[in-house]
């Protein structure tokens, strides 16, 4: 919901033009939304409780009727249970982590690395010390495949840092508008923003730090964008544009011709 909402909301930014009273009262909307956000180590215990109370698919293909049955013997049952626990403890220490220091598919790139290797690697496996830190990340990884969990509780903490990044550039992108509608033309530097329109700048959870900014000189950009995908997209020259540098987002400034 909250990332077709944003996505609406940058169409929405495109139309209404330097309106600085809808403009504030988007930009509070968008600060009050994180500061009421639940807080990640919560949904990660709930998730823990709602698949520790689940049952296997009795209804699978048959492969997974095999595991389903297995299941049924109290070792195996065991077994699996222990592999189930040992990913959501990982997924609560990672929930205790700052957002950026949790691995993400980008630290992949360009590295020949198995698919279970990395797939341990983002639920935080294998753990720094203690029962089950002398196992592999590649081995972790095949002891999931064998649960019928399959990958347990999921890597839920990386959709969090995806969305919670959506919604600090829009925080970002509104008070640049904002800025500009003051004003008539965005301004220098992010820092420019502090404290007239913000009282401190968002930090992206992919780097630990404020987005990268710049103003374009009207060049073509690639990558995704909240309001239309992964596409090409032409700025405007003196257009303002936001970017992480962990990811693959770009969000540009709405550019509201004179």
């Amino acid at each position: 919901m909250e990332e077709h909402a944003l996505a609406g909301y940058y169409h929405w930014l495109e139309k209404i033009g330097p309106d600085k009273k809808l403009l504030k009262s988007a930009l509070a909307m968008l600060l009050r939304h994180e500061a009421e956000s639940p807080d990640p180590l919560d949904q990660g215990k709930a998730q823990y409780l709602v698949l520790l109370n689940s049952q296997p698919d009795l209804h699978a293909g048959k492969v997974r009727a095999l595991e389903t049955f297995a299941y049924q013997a109290p070792w195996e049952k065991e077994r699996q249970e222990r592999i189930f626990r040992a990913i959501c403890q990982a997924n609560l220490r990672q929930a205790q982590q700052p957002l950026w220091k949790i691995v993400s598919t980008s630290d992949f790139k360009e590295k020949h690395i198995d698919q279970d290797t990395q797939t341990a690697m983002l639920l935080g496996l294998p753990p720094e010390d203690g029962p089950g830190s002398n196992v592999s990340a590649k081995k972790w990884g095949e002891l999931m495949k064998q649960t019928w969990l399959r990958y347990g509780p999921g890597i839920f903490l990386h959709g969090i840092k995806r969305d919670l990044q959506s919604v600090r550039a829009a925080q970002t992108v509104t008070a640049l508008a904002l800025y500009q509608a003051d004003n008539g033309k965005p301004p220098a530097k992010l820092a420019d923003l502090l404290p007239a329109y913000l009282k401190a700048l968002p930090i992206d959870p992919y780097t630990g730090k404020p987005f990268d900014y710049r103003i374009s000189k009207g060049e073509e950009i690639n990558g995704f964008f909240p309001s239309g995908g992964d596409v090409n997209r032409r700025l405007t020259p003196g257009q303002a544009v936001v970017w992480s540098a962990g990811s693959l987002y770009k969000f540009p400034v709405p550019f509201w011709k004179k």
